[in-house]
Order: structure tokens, then C-alpha cells, then sequence
């Protein structure tokens, strides 16, 4: 169900693996993704942002709302009992997610808990209560009393109110604020890992946020060209994040092998950039 969904979030996750479920052009989410290293690198390393408050890009669920896509209340306090029947009353078109307790979260559904606000899907079954969750992807049944444990008191319905068209499409293409047909390729000669706190986890944390966008790059833009090569590019996007794990996890990296990430971010992302450049120059897709 979350394969192939890039967000930067659980709810973005749980909004686009329902959209996607209900064969909507998801991908068309993902306009404002064309974010270069070298301005990534001011945000996740000099500034520290963590990836779980990464909100430098529209957030799936508020463009969706903008557009008139979905509909997205927050119901907050709600008791079991509310929830329940809300659960249970759910049109085709209508979901629930529901903020499940930190316990809940790590212990019950594995996940890294790195935000106390971790929100899941909720469904009605024979057998109770399917809880869904987006990473790792699982399923877990549970009765009233489980469900009663797992709830942190409050959950957002979710109503899908039409499908995402060529109207759409035309808009949030001319919206972008990130566009790589006509971006200049950047000089990263200032951009070094010296007097960095905490480099490593920094450089591990914006790693991961480039592996999402550069997914994002390829789902968005190869609705307009061939983006094979940003494909193909994914085992060389993704080592420079393994590399950094390795390293935080060891404890025993050197300035020089952080530099050494750093630069190997720089010349794929250019190789990139580039070659997109090229693909989209002179065709007017508006």
C-alpha cells in the first residue's frame, strides 16, 4: 500500500497511499520537488532542521485541500466512543486517521517514533480494528479495549471529493517555485563540513531528504519527459545516505570522509540537474 509513495511525513504518507489505492495521479503532489543539494545544504546542515519537521515544500495534504481535491478535519478531543462511530459510519470516499500514544508507536508498531504525533489509518473489520501504518508497513487488528490503549485522543477525517485533472496539473506546474529547466547549476565551493556540529547526523539527516526529492524528481517529471536516468541514478543517490548511517552508527568517522559525502552529493546532483535541464529547455508544458 506505501510503495512508491515519497512523503515527508506519516499523514502525507497515509493521503497519498489512499489517493494512490484509488488510482489518482499522485505523482502530480510532488510539483515543488526539484530542490538542489546546495540549498538543502543551508536548511539540514546549518540550521539543523530535523527530516520530521522538513516543511520547506507545501505539505500533500494542503495542496489537496487548496485544490478541492480532499477535504481534511481535525476532530481534537474525541473520545474512543466518537471515533468509533465515526470509523464505523465512513462513506466509500471518507477515512480516518487517528494519533496513536508514543508507546503505541514504537513498541506495538516498530516505528522510530521520532515525533510524539504519529498518526495511522483506521478501518473497521469483522474481527475489530485494522490499524495501518505507513513505515515500517504493517497491519494490526485490534478490539475496542486495543483500540482504547492505542488512541491518543483526537483524529482527522478525510473525504476524497473528486480527482486530480488537467486543471491540476497546469497549475501546479506554474506554480513551482523550484524549476530545473531553468535553474543555474550552483558553485558548491563554499559549502564544507569545517566547525559543523554534530556534521555527521546533519549530513545523514539532509541524505535522507534527498533520497525522497530525487524519488519525487522522477515520479513528477516523468509525467513531461523520460526521467530514466534520474532512476537509474537511485543506487548512487541512495549509498551517500548508507555511508552516513554507517558512520553515525560507528562513532568514528573523519572530517574527510564527511567532505567526501558531501562532494559525492554535489556531482550527482549536477549530473542531475543537468541533464533534466536539457530534457525540459525550450518546451513549454503549461
Amino acid at each position: 500500500m506505501y510503495s512508491n509513495v515519497y512523503g515527508f511525513s506519516c499523514i502525507e504518507n497515509q493521503v497519498l497511499a489512499i489517493l494512490s489505492q484509488r488510482k489518482q495521479k499522485i505523482e502530480l503532489t510532488y510539483y515543488d520537488c526539484a530542490i538542489p543539494v546546495h540549498e538543502l545544504y543551508p536548511i539540514m546542515v546549518v540550521d539543523g532542521i530535523k527530516p520530521e519537521y522538513f516543511n520547506y515544500i507545501p505539505r500533500v495534504q494542503d495542496i489537496l485541500r487548496e485544490l478541492g481535491v480532499i477535504s481534511f478535519t481535525m476532530i481534537d478531543p474525541a473520545s474512543v466512543d466518537d471515533l468509533i462511530k465515526s470509523t464505523q459510519l465512513c462513506k466509500e470516499n471518507e477515512y480516518i486517521l487517528i494519533r496513536v500514544k508514543p508507546d503505541f508507536t514504537t513498541k506495538i508498531l516498530h516505528a522510530r517514533g521520532f515525533r510524539s504525533d504519529h498518526y495511522v489509518l483506521l478501518k473497521s473489520s469483522e474481527s475489530g480494528f485494522d490499524i495501518y501504518n505507513d513505515i515500517p508497513e504493517c497491519i494490526v487488528n485490534v478490539d475496542k479495549n486495543g483500540l482504547s490503549d492505542a488512541y491518543a485522543g483526537s483524529y482527522i477525517k478525510m473525504k476524497v471529493l473528486r480527482e486530480l485533472d488537467l486543471c491540476d496539473a497546469d497549475k501546479l506546474w506554474a506554480s513551482r517555485l523550484y524549476r530545473p529547466e531553468t535553474q543555474t547549476i550552483a558553485d558548491y565551493g563554499n559549502h564544507t563540513i569545517e566547525n559543523i556540529e554534530n556534521i555527521g547526523i546533519k549530513l545523514r539527516n539532509l541524505t535522507g531528504v534527498n533520497k525522497t526529492l530525487k524519488r519525487r524528481m522522477a515520479q513528477y517529471y516523468g509525467i513531461y519527459t523520460d526521467t530514466s536516468f534520474i532512476h537509474q541514478k537511485l543506487p548512487e543517490i541512495d549509498k551517500p545516505y548508507a555511508m552516513a548511517e554507517y558512520y553515525v552508527l560507528k562513532k568514528n568517522s573523519t572530517a574527510e570522509k564527511w567532505q567526501s559525502i558531501l562532494n559525492d552529493l554535489y556531482s550527482i546532483d549536477t549530473e542531475i540537474f543537468t541533464q533534466l535541464k536539457s530534457k525540459l529547455g525550450g518546451i513549454n508544458y503549461a
